[in-house]
């Protein structure tokens, strides 16, 4: 299955393109399992958006809300963009969260995001491998 994740500046040394990521127990969310979202919004929400995923999900799995964690998992394409978007995004992303948390009017906050994500994907990269 071809979904997103986004990988935080803290974990890019723990990630390397076309390698296969697997867990030996069962897959429980927040806890084991290989995380990823159908939708490259919902991703954005579960790290930091410095680099942006494209994977092939497979195995075991449990969807949860927004979020799927599989048994296994491989990081086909990658994207990155400069830092002054990257915290620009951050800042909305965070904005609005606390919104939702709060019940004030989700779905309009979803779809400023969703308006404000889609501009800055086109300040995307692609990158051939993960480096710090």
């Amino acid at each position: 299955m071809k979904l997103w994740k986004c990988i935080s500046r803290v974990d890019r040394s723990n990630w390397k393109m076309r390698k296969l990521y697997s867990v030996d127990t069962p897959v429980k969310p927040c806890y084991t399992g290989n995380n990823a979202s159908r939708n490259i919004i919902d991703a954005m929400g579960y790290a930091d958006t410095s680099l942006v995923c494209s994977v092939e999900c497979f195995g075991e799995f449990i969807e949860e809300d927004d979020q799927l964690v599989f048994e296994h998992m491989i990081i086909m394409d990658a994207w990155i963009w400069g830092n002054s978007d990257t915290a620009s995004v951050e800042r909305f992303i965070r904005k609005h969260m606390s919104r939702w948390f709060e019940n004030e009017d989700i779905y309009t906050a979803y779809r400023e995001k969703e308006a404000f994500v889609k501009n800055k994907l086109k300040c995307l990269t692609k990158i051939k491998e993960i480096k710090l």
